[in-house]
């Protein structure tokens, strides 16, 4: 479980690279997404505000 960008961005690249095989999930604290929080190989997202599921 990860709530820092930079380490979703290495379980992605971990998981890319078939040296982990866990799920992986990132809980965004933000008010707004940004592109660098979404990866790939991420399982689930938790959100604070109905507005960013979609």
């Amino acid at each position: 479980m990860s709530t820092y960008p930079f380490a979703a961005g290495l379980i992605d690249k971990l998981k890319k690279d078939h040296r982990i095989h866990l799920p992986s999930i990132t809980v965004l604290t933000d008010c707004a997404i940004h592109s660098y929080r979404i990866h790939e190989t991420t399982d689930m997202y938790f959100v604070g505000l109905n507005l960013l599921k979609h």
